[in-house]
């Protein structure tokens, strides 16, 4: 009688606590769900008390105090350069199979460096 007393306990403290938990997650963008994940994440619900310019200027202000540039060229995500090679894969492929072993020796150890 006493395991059935504290397995309700549990199962009720259990729904209680996620009755009182539900009203907060009704006013985020993450909301609940009885998925094996147990939330849903709503992007277009997301309010922000910052605007993009607080944050642009937050961000100068931590470089001038000594912190990263890392985002404040306003480049994200960041772009690069690709260096496309002029052979075909074929020739590639052709390039492998004509090496010689020390020099595939060479080639294998400047991968592993």
């Amino acid at each position: 009688m006493l395991h059935i007393r504290q397995g309700f306990a549990v199962t009720f403290s259990a729904l209680a606590m996620s009755l009182m938990a539900a009203p907060a997650m009704a006013d985020s963008y993450i909301h609940a769900t009885t998925t094996e994940q147990g939330y849903k994440v709503y992007p277009d619900h997301f309010r922000s008390e910052v605007t993009r310019a607080e944050v642009i200027a937050q961000a100068r202000e931590a470089v001038a105090q000594g912190g990263s540039s890392r985002f404040t060229g306003q480049r994200y995500p960041a772009t690069y350069q690709a260096s496309g090679s002029s052979l075909t894969r074929q020739e590639v492929i052709q390039q492998l199979l004509e090496e010689t072993p020390s020099q595939r020796a060479s080639r294998l150890s400047s991968l592993s460096e």
